[in-house]
């Protein structure tokens, strides 16, 4: 009994979980709409080191922030009730955006990159506050050069503030995902595929009549399957990504 609930309770997480960066922008669309904050570099440089480290930092931070946000694909879960060597089974299969079926193994891989980089990026982002202190007080010294790049300093906290909010969301969400489907990998019955995971159905919930005979094919292969060691798992910090502290 406690192998199935555990079995119900992975599915049901996973199947929330993998929409779940989609469902987030869902919910963010339905507040008041706000123009997002869009960062543009200025032509030229203010000729002041602290102001243009500050600048160039915040160029390289933005460009990374854009670069990772587009890099990252969704997935969802497509759960299948089939007779598997008459047994009564969920045949799991992870899905793109698109509908294209991927590899659990490359699914895997990609969302252990995707934190790795997260990561890297919410604590760079820490490294801003301290440039904008040090840059708003260098414009103290020339009146010009605060009257035309003087504005430039409102970018550091809007920076900051997507890394801190959206990159480590993506970051907790996709902690998630892997977790789960760690969990999944060890539950998988023999015959499993890096495209499809078979799954024992919990024995309360099986209405014979909805399980339907597997189809060749439905199962995918091994084609394409990535090898990743236990160890990479084990190298990441499984905790929230918290707000890093600020450079003092």
């Amino acid at each position: 009994m406690k192998t199935t609930t555990t079995l119900k309770a992975i599915i049901f997480i996973l199947a929330c979980l993998f929409v779940l960066p989609s469902f987030t922008l869902d919910a963010k669309k339905k507040k008041r709409e706000k123009k997002p904050y869009e960062w543009v570099m200025p032509e030229k440089l203010s000729g002041i080191p602290a102001m243009d480290e500050y600048l160039l930092y915040c160029d390289t931070m933005w460009t990374k922030i854009q670069s990772y946000k587009d890099s990252i694909t969704f997935f969802q879960l497509d759960t299948l009730k089939r007779m598997v060597n008459g047994q009564p089974c969920y045949v799991v299969k992870i899905r793109d955006q698109y509908g294209n079926e991927r590899n659990f193994s490359q699914s895997i891989v990609q969302s252990l990159e995707i934190i790795s980089n997260g990561t890297l990026i919410v604590l760079d982002a820490a490294n801003i506050s301290l440039m904008t202190t040090s840059a708003t007080l260098s414009l103290t010294e020339n009146p010009l050069v605060a009257f035309s790049h003087g504005k430039y300093l409102k970018a550091g906290p809007n920076i900051v503030k997507l890394a801190y909010n959206e990159v480590r969301e993506i970051v907790n969400a996709t902690k998630k995902q892997v977790q789960q489907t760690r969990s999944m990998r060890t539950s998988k019955l023999e015959g499993s595929t890096d495209q499809a995971y078979i799954l024992a159905a919990p024995e309360e919930e099986v209405n014979i009549e909805e399980y339907i005979d597997l189809e060749d094919g439905e199962l995918g292969s091994n084609d394409g399957e990535l090898d990743f060691s236990e160890e990479e798992f084990d190298n990441i910090d499984w905790n929230e990504l918290e707000m890093p502290e600020e450079p003092k």
